[in-house]
């Protein structure tokens, strides 16, 4: 898994326009649309999947309740058949934490920096 947990602090951000940042940025990045499956000959294969999607809906718990699950966000995937990552927005009354967690099959460190920095632009309105 590469995965990251960004913390903003809430009274800088807005949280409905993080949650569509994230949308848009993940449609720019084809491959968080592919899933792995086996074709007719029982060969594993990669293929995209045009009726993936995500919609973020960013999560409203305590500082508290956060502590208390953010060492079980990272988990192991499910390969086949399924999406190959998770992204969850969470709003606390301090912060707002995003969280990205990706298959290393379909990213690579660079591109989860790319993806990130992808967020930042589409929260900013610049088009990439």
């Amino acid at each position: 898994n590469l995965f990251d947990l960004i913390r903003f602090e809430i009274k800088e951000i807005d949280v409905e326009r993080m949650a569509k940042a994230v949308e848009k940025a993940f449609k720019n990045h084809p491959a968080l649309s592919t899933i792995l499956q086996y074709n007719e000959n029982g060969e594993l294969i990669q293929k995209y999947d045009s009726k993936m999607s995500i919609v973020i809906t960013p999560e409203r718990i305590s500082e508290d309740e956060f502590n208390k699950i953010k060492d079980t966000l990272v988990a192991p995937f499910e390969l086949i058949n399924t999406k190959l990552f998770r992204c969850r927005l969470f709003e606390t009354e301090n912060y707002l934490y995003l969280f990205f967690d990706v298959h290393h099959i379909i990213f690579d460190g660079t591109s989860l920096d790319i993806l990130i920095k992808n967020v930042i632009n589409c929260y900013y309105g610049l088009n990439l």
